[in-house]
C-alpha cells in the first residue's frame, strides 16, 4: 500500500467535502469528490484496483447519494456476467491449448514482423467491433494475444516483450472502441443517436446504415491509423523488427488427439457463441434486414449478450473430456479461481460512478451547462461539446453519456439552427472515445485484466488518443458537414 498517496488522496477528498464545487448542489459535489478520490487511487494504485472500486458501496450510502441496495446492484449485474462468461470461455481456450492453435496459424501467415502482428490484432479487433458488441470482441482476441506474448519469452529480451505486450493488448483494446463507431449498430450511442435524431427531426432524411457508415468511416480509419502509429511509437522503437515467434511455441501438445477433440470440441462453443453474438438481434444494413434468431423466437425482450456468454460458460461445465490432463469435463469448479475477481469489481466500480452520474443529477449538471455556451463559435462549441463528453465517458458508461447529452444537442441544434449531423453526430461519437482508464469502457478492463498494464500507463497513451479523436472529429464535421 502506498500511504503517501492514500493520505494524498483522504486529504483531496476532504477538502472537496467542505469546500463544495457546487455549494447549492450537495449530491453533486459529493459525488465530483468522490470521483476525484477514487481517481487518485487508481492511478496512483495505492490501494489494489478491486479495492478501490468497493468505496461506493460505504461512501454513496453515507453521503445519501444512494441506499445499500441500489448501489450493490451496481457490482452483479448482466453486463458483469457477460464478463464472467467470456472470461470462462477464455479460460476455456487457453486450458485446452485452442489458443496456441489459434496463434501458430496467425503467426504462420504473418510471419516474424511485429509491424504486421500489431497491425492484425488491430484490424481484427476493429472490423468485429463493427458488428458485434466491443466486450465480445475484446474476449474474442485477448487469450490469442496473451498466447503469442507468452510465446515470446526467451525470444526477445525482457524490455522489448514487455514493450510490445502493452502495445499488442492496447491495441485490441482501443480498436474495439474505434471499431465500434463505424456502423450504426456497433455500439449503443450510435443507435440512441437515430433514435433521438428521429424524435426531433422527422422531416430530414433519415441516417440509414449506409449513410452512417459513409459518414463515420474516414473518421474511424483516421483513429486507427493513429493508434497504429501512437503505439507502434511508444512501444515498438526498441523492439527486434523480425521477432521469432514460433521459437518456443510448444506444438507437442497440439499433437495430443485427446487434446485436439478437446480443442475442436472448446472451437465449435467458441465459434457458436461468436455467431449468437452477431446474429442476436436484426442487423439493417440498409439494403437487407437480417432478423436476429432472439426476434424470431419472440425472446428478443429477455435475452442478452450475457445469456449467451452464461450459457455457453455453462456447456463447458458440461461437455466430457478426452484428455485425462483435463479431468472429467472440459471445464471444473477449480478452474474459477483464474477469474480476474479484482477486474470484475473494478467494473462494478465502474458502473457505481455512473450510476452516482444519474442519480445525483451530475450528467444532467454537465450537460447542460452547454446551454451557456451557445454563443461560441461553432468549430468551439463542437470542440467544447467533444471534450465535456470525452471527460465524462471515461467515468461513465458512454450509453448513459450518449442518453444525457444528446437530447441536449438536439435543442441546441433547434436553437441555432444548426445542422444535427454537424453537433449530434460528434456527441455520439465522442461517446465512445473513452481510451484512458480501466473503468472507461469493457475493453480497456479486459486488457487490463492481464496484469501486464498500470492504469498510469493506459491513461498516457490514452490521453493522446482521446485529444487527437476530439480534433480530428471537431475539424471534419466543421469542414465537411
Amino acid at each position: 500500500m502506498k500511504y503517501k498517496s492514500f493520505l494524498f488522496g483522504i486529504v483531496v477528498f476532504a477538502l472537496l467535502l467542505v469546500f463544495k464545487v457546487i455549494p447549492h448542489e450537495p449530491k453533486i459535489s459529493h459525488m465530483f469528490a468522490i470521483i476525484i478520490f477514487m481517481g487518485i487511487l487508481w492511478l496512483t494504485e495505492a490501494l489494489p484496483i478491486g479495492i478501490t472500486a468497493l468505496f461506493p458501496l460505504v461512501l454513496y450510502p453515507i453521503l445519501n447519494i444512494s441506499n445499500a441496495n441500489q448501489v450493490s446492484v451496481n457490482y452483479f449485474n448482466s453486463t458483469i456476467f457477460l464478463f464472467l462468461g467470456g472470461f470462462i470461455l477464455s479460460i476455456a481456450i487457453e486450458k485446452t491449448g485452442l489458443h496456441k492453435e489459434i496463434a501458430l496459424f496467425l503467426l504462420k501467415i504473418l510471419g516474424n514482423s511485429k509491424d504486421g502482428l500489431l497491425l492484425a490484432f488491430a484490424t481484427s479487433s476493429w472490423f468485429l467491433s463493427m458488428f458485434i458488441s466491443n466486450t465480445a470482441t475484446a474476449l474474442i482476441m485477448l487469450p490469442i494475444a496473451v498466447s503469442i506474448i507468452n510465446n515470446l519469452v526467451g525470444a526477445v529480451p525482457e524490455r522489448a516483450r514487455n514493450k510490445f505486450s502493452k502495445a499488442l493488448l492496447l491495441a485490441i483494446a482501443y480498436s474495439c472502441s474505434i471499431g465500434g463507431i463505424t456502423t450504426l449498430i456497433g455500439t449503443p450511442p450510435n443507435l440512441i443517436f437515430h433514435k433521438i435524431y428521429l424524435i426531433n427531426f422527422p422531416n430530414l432524411p433519415e441516417i440509414t446504415f449506409a449513410k452512417w457508415l459513409g459518414i463515420a468511416f474516414p473518421i474511424s480509419i483516421t483513429l486507427l491509423i493513429a493508434e497504429y502509429l501512437l503505439l507502434r511509437t511508444i512501444f515498438l522503437r526498441n523492439v527486434p523488427t523480425k521477432i521469432n515467434f514460433l521459437q518456443n511455441l510448444d506444438t507437442n501438445s497440439l499433437e495430443n488427439k485427446e487434446s485436439r477433440t478437446d480443442q475442436i470440441i472448446t472451437f465449435i462453443v467458441f465459434l457458436s457463441t461468436c455467431l449468437l453474438w452477431i446474429f442476436r438481434s436484426k442487423i439493417d444494413l440498409g439494403f437487407i434486414l437480417i432478423p436476429g434468431w432472439a426476434d424470431i423466437l419472440g425472446i428478443s425482450n429477455f435475452v442478452d449478450d450475457s445469456t449467451i456468454a452464461v450459457f455457453s460458460a455453462l456447456i463447458l461445465f458440461i461437455l466430457p473430456s478426452r484428455s485425462i490432463n483435463l479431468g472429467e469435463r472440459i471445464l471444473n469448479i477449480q478452474d474459477l479461481k483464474k477469474v480476474p475477481w479484482d477486474i470484475i469489481l473494478l467494473f462494478g466500480g465502474g458502473f457505481a460512478i455512473a450510476d452516482g452520474f444519474e442519480r445525483t443529477g451530475l450528467s444532467d449538471y454537465l450537460a447542460k451547462s452547454l446551454v451557456d455556451f451557445t454563443h461560441f463559435p461553432e468549430l468551439a462549441l463542437i470542440v467544447l461539446i467533444s471534450v465535456i463528453i470525452v471527460a465524462t465517458t471515461e467515468f461513465s458508461s458512454n450509453t448513459a453519456v450518449a442518453s444525457t447529452f444528446l437530447p441536449i444537442v438536439a435543442s441546441i441544434c433547434k436553437v441555432l439552427n444548426i445542422a444535427p449531423i454537424k453537433l449530434m453526430v460528434p456527441s455520439a461519437i465522442s461517446a465512445s472515445l473513452a481510451f484512458m482508464l480501466p473503468i472507461s469502457t469493457p475493453p480497456n478492463a479486459i486488457v487490463f485484466s492481464t496484469g501486464r498494464l498500470k492504469i498510469y500507463e493506459m491513461a498516457l497513451v490514452g490521453i493522446s488518443l482521446n485529444i487527437f479523436g476530439i480534433i480530428v472529429v471537431a475539424l471534419y464535421f466543421y469542414y465537411f458537414y
